[in-house]
């Protein structure tokens, strides 16, 4: 009997030592293994990072084509047998449309043209000029005679190039980029004036959706033809889909 209050002792000491070790908290994770965590982390946003880029870079393989407008303001030079040499500005407009071979080149077709109003000039026989004046009543006489149904007062004298367009972007696949365009060259409105033409530019082209860009660009356009010629310096902002 003895034995009893012993044993219950030792078995009360027992369970109160498993008690406070089921209670005790669970040691700290060693610094090796949040070591080896951290890494693992770290290597993971790695491999996002690659894929995200390596994704961005492929995206545009699925938007090769293009089509574009362009508007602006073009400040004109003109030598035309029927135009007065003078200086003018007008609105201009551009349409093209092309292919990416690869992510930092473009390929593709453009046409351009702006548009200038003019009447006969004062004493200059006749000549057009960017003006609003008109023909003097007097006689001339080393003029020729007038046409039958009155003689021409006015026209509106459009200037078109149209030709293979490129451009290329050295700093990605938007940003700062550099062009060029050369082709067929006309003066519609005036006598038949045939000749050659071409641009150059350069811009800033940005892409506010991934589908679609926005562009801003300035440059010079000129054109030759028989007798004359014109030389523009231009300003334009282009809306770009991709397809």
């Amino acid at each position: 009997m003895r034995c009893f209050p012993l044993l219950f002792s030792v078995v009360a000491l027992t369970s109160w030592s498993l008690g406070r070790e089921a209670w005790a908290e669970p040691p700290p994770p060693s610094s090796s293994l949040q070591r080896d965590s951290a890494d693992e982390a770290r290597a993971e946003a790695d491999v996002a990072g690659v894929a995200g880029v390596a994704g961005e870079a492929e995206a545009w393989k699925s938007r090769r084509f293009y089509v574009g407008v362009a508007g602006g303001f073009v400040w004109a030079t003109a030598e035309h047998p029927q135009v007065l040499r003078s200086s003018f500005s007008a609105f201009s407009l551009g349409l093209h449309a092309g292919y990416r071979p690869v992510r930092y080149m473009s390929v593709g077709l453009e046409f351009m043209a702006f548009e200038k109003y003019m009447r006969r000039t004062d004493g200059g026989g006749d000549l057009f000029a960017p003006a609003s004046s008109l023909e003097p009543q007097a006689g001339c006489q080393t003029c020729e005679p007038a046409k039958p149904g009155g003689k021409l007062m006015a026209i509106s004298a459009s200037f078109v190039t149209v030709g293979p367009r490129v451009e290329f972007t050295p700093f990605g696949e938007d940003g700062l980029y550099v062009g060029a365009m050369g082709g067929a060259a006309m003066v519609q409105g005036l006598d038949g004036s045939a000749g050659l033409g071409g641009a150059v530019r350069a811009g800033f082209r940005l892409r506010p959706v991934p589908a679609v860009t926005l562009g801003l660009e300035g440059g010079l356009q000129a054109q030759t033809f028989k007798g004359g010629s014109v030389v523009a310096p231009f300003a334009s902002l282009i809306l770009r889909p991709y397809f």
